[in-house]
């Protein structure tokens, strides 16, 4: 398998006050994010229609992650390990979608953060991703000057199939991360944060994504 990981740059992001908040893959409606967004994240609804006026997709039930945590200089705020978003190949029936993965292969997502903690490769593959899309196998593949670091208070649009890991934090921040996956028919884990409106997913339930994926605390990943 050959495979292209995107990563395009679409422009400024201003951040609301942090509160620490953190929900996981919500479902939204791109088509009215005023009438699905939560009142408790009423403060984020700025940001979150600007980076849906930035999407490849503006319609359809996305998912929206939001992750405010204190992250100590060399930890990571995020899970560790070079990883894509839009594959899974798991025991819930293989590739996410059956090819569409959190936001399709293609769409990916939009993503955003209030500090750098990030790096993803513009790049060409070969290999296949594996089980929740971990790609530490083809680590020796990535190429230093198609490293592009996400800069801080800018969003990105990230290809499903896009290769990125986290950074460990260069001092002691509160960092902002803030991600739109674009609509897919991919199965919606469970342990991932339901819409306190009713807003369902867009594709069939799915069983609880392993602990590090949802109970990551930013204090483990110091080295």
């Amino acid at each position: 398998m050959q495979w292209v990981s995107e990563v395009k740059k679409l422009g400024s992001l201003s951040f609301p006050p942090p509160a620490g908040i953190r929900v996981l893959l919500m479902p939204i409606d791109l088509g009215d994010v005023a009438g699905t967004l939560p009142p408790f994240l009423s403060g984020w609804r700025r940001a979150i229609e600007r980076l849906r006026g930035v999407a490849p997709c503006r319609s359809g039930i996305g998912y929206l992650t939001i992750d405010e945590r204190w992250t100590p200089a060399g930890a990571r705020h995020r899970r560790p390990g070079l990883h894509v978003d839009g594959w899974a190949d798991d025991a819930d029936g293989g590739p996410w979608g059956g090819g569409g993965g959190w936001g399709g292969r293609e769409a990916g997502m939009v993503v955003a953060a209030s500090h750098v903690g990030s790096v993803a490769y513009a790049q060409s593959f070969a290999g296949a991703p594996r089980r929740y899309g971990d790609c530490e196998h083809v680590r020796e593949q990535c190429d230093p000057a198609r490293r592009v670091v996400l800069a801080a208070g800018t969003a990105y649009q990230l290809g499903g199939l896009a290769v990125h890991e986290t950074l460990p934090a260069e001092h002691d921040q509160v960092r902002q991360f803030v991600r739109l996956s674009m609509p897919s028919g991919a199965a919606w884990p469970v342990s991932c944060t339901p819409n306190p409106l009713g807003i369902p997913p867009g594709g069939p339930m799915a069983l609880p994504r392993p602990p590090s994926f949802t109970r990551w605390v930013p204090t483990t990943a110091r080295r």
